[in-house]
Formats: C-alpha cells, sequence, structure tokens
C-alpha cells in the first residue's frame, strides 16, 4: 500500500495500522471487532479440536494475525498447525470446506455470514483499529472529509 500511495496508484488506504513515512499521513478512523471463523458444524470455541484444526491467518506481518496469535498465546490454545493464505475469499472457503478456522475482521466477512461459516465473537478477543493513510500533498478538502465522515462513524 505504501508503494501504491507514494506512486499516486491510490489516493486513500485503509489499513490496520499507521504506516510510517515521511511524505505519508495517517490518523485512527474507528475500530472493528475480530471474529473467530469455524466451519457452521462447529457449535462454540469451547466445541473446537485445537490440536486437530489447523488456524488459517494472513502473512506474519499482518496485524490481525499478531493479535489472534496473542489471543491464542493467552488462552494456550495450541492448533495443529497455522496456515498462511493472502486471500480471505480463499481463506473463507477452505473454512466451509472444514479445512481449519480463521479470524477476520468484520469488514471481510462475507455478507450476510455466508452459509457454511459459524462466526463467534470470543469476549476476550480484542477489537483491532483501522486507519486512513495517504500522501501529505494529497490531502484534498474532498479526501479530507472522507476521513472526518469515517472518523464520525463511531462518534
Amino acid at each position: 500500500l505504501e508503494r501504491k500511495l507514494m506512486e499516486r496508484e491510490v489516493d486513500l488506504a485503509l489499513t490496520d495500522g499507521p504506516i510510517e513515512h515521511p511524505l505519508l499521513e495517517s490518523c485512527l478512523v474507528f475500530t472493528q471487532h475480530l471474529r473467530l471463523v469455524a466451519p457452521a458444524h462447529v457449535a462454540s470455541v469451547a466445541a473446537i479440536d485445537w490440536a486437530s484444526t489447523d488456524v488459517l491467518l494472513f502473512n506474519t506481518d499482518c496485524f490481525y494475525r499478531s493479535v489472534f496469535e496473542s489471543w491464542m498465546k493467552k488462552n494456550r490454545v495450541t492448533p495443529r498447525r497455522i496456515q498462511t493464505i493472502e486471500s480471505y475469499q480463499v481463506i473463507f472457503a477452505c473454512v466451509r470446506a472444514g479445512l481449519g478456522v480463521c479470524c477476520s475482521p468484520d469488514v471481510m466477512l462475507p455478507a450476510p455470514h455466508a452459509q457454511g461459516l459459524h462466526v463467534m465473537t470470543p469476549p476476550d478477543l480484542p477489537e483491532a483499529p483501522v486507519y486512513c493513510v495517504w500522501r501529505r500533498d494529497g490531502a484534498t478538502p474532498l479526501l479530507m472529509r472522507l476521513v472526518d465522515h469515517l472518523r464520525g462513524q463511531t462518534a
């Protein structure tokens, strides 16, 4: 995203954290819930047999992944393995097929919670921040109105 912003391919990016760069500006616009997503037949978090379950997550530089890995450590959850997949559509298809569970921010969930998935909210799984990032020299009045609008969604 940083490259796309710098090369003016995009004017604004929504990210899981601020991008620190002298030519970029960012601000927190809202937080969202992270959800544990399992195949539809899984009744609850307690029903997951973690020792025989794969966890499907984005790459190690993904903030949501680090939050979920911390949650697993805190809850002494040890999955069979953690698989890295770089597409939410592929992750959800794998979960639907019974190949594992995943963690997803609300914004990426299939609407309205597609068939074949059970979306759960463990009470101690923290919310995640969402930041707007833009080029400092690209802060047009229209772009800043959008940022302000997104910020106001949680007010």
